[in-house]
């Protein structure tokens, strides 16, 4: 895998065995945690990973209707890949999490 780190990314020692790459994007008093996962075959497939992160961040599962409603098709090194923008609920005294997630399928796996 070949990337070049955008100005203004620190690249950072792996937060798990499954994140080939992590990197800490700080801006406007935001901070993101970014990683590059690769997962064998359809990891659980699209619906069952974005209702995780659903979860994550205090969101409710949708159905495959809702999420077809939700997802934005893109293109990621010349392939078809799935962006998907999740905001969570305000929450007194604590900040809005979200996440931005994309998914593409390449060979015999799914890189998010």
């Amino acid at each position: 895998m070949k990337y070049t780190v955008p100005d203004g990314w620190k690249e950072v020692p792996s937060q798990s065995q499954f994140r080939v790459a992590s990197f800490e994007v700080e801006a406007d008093g935001k901070r993101a945690d970014v990683s590059v996962s690769p997962l064998s075959g359809a990891a659980g497939g699209t619906l069952a990973n974005v209702n995780r992160w659903r979860d994550q961040i205090g969101l409710p599962p949708i159905d495959s209707a809702k999420l077809r409603d939700e997802l934005r098709a893109i293109e990621v090194a010349g392939e078809p890949a799935n962006l998907i923008k999740l905001v969570g609920p305000e929450a007194a005294g604590e900040k809005r999490q979200s996440i931005l997630g994309v998914m593409l399928e390449r060979g015999n796996q799914t890189w998010f």
